[in-house]
């Protein structure tokens, strides 16, 4: 087992400075405020999206690279706690929201591991039959394999 898997990390609110009434909530946020993760699969622009929410309010998205992951760990079972850490910008306008995202710690680490795994194989072989198209149906039958195992994973975290 490696632990090169990150269970806590910083990053930035994204798409939060371009509506007007974001900008009027992110300047209730104080440092150490608890936010909330939800999954847009439906989205239309991005099918991985994760929304953060304050008070039932959108007020921006985890970042399109890093939720090309976490939407699939979100998606079997693994939840994130989302802390304010530090208030950027003025208060005017452009509040930017540095955050930390963190692991529940509750959640069986061991099966955590198991899950980042197969998400990580699940990434390259979608790499893969992108790019390399006489495979893509023997691509395609290991994910499928792999989607399976993970659902199992995810039953064994939530119990």
């Amino acid at each position: 087992m490696t632990d090169e898997y990150h269970f806590e990390f910083h990053t930035k609110i994204v798409g939060s400075t371009f509506i007007e009434e974001n900008q009027k909530t992110l300047a209730k946020l104080k440092e150490n405020d608890t936010l909330t993760l939800k999954r847009e699969k439906y989205n239309l622009v991005d099918p991985n999206a994760i929304a953060i929410y304050f008070e039932n309010q959108k007020i921006g998205y985890v970042s399109a690279s890093i939720a090309k992951k976490m939407s699939l760990e979100i998606d079997f079972g693994i939840t994130y706690y989302v802390v304010v850490v530090k208030i950027t910008g003025s208060k005017e306008k452009n509040i930017g929201i540095n955050i930390k995202l963190q692991i529940d710690p509750s959640q069986d680490k061991s099966v955590i591991y198991e899950i980042k795994e197969l998400i990580r194989e699940i990434l390259r072989l979608r790499h893969l039959y992108v790019h390399d198209a006489k495979h893509k149906y023997y691509y395609l039958m290991k994910e499928e394999k792999i989607l399976k195992d993970l659902k199992n994973l995810s039953k064994k975290l939530l119990g």
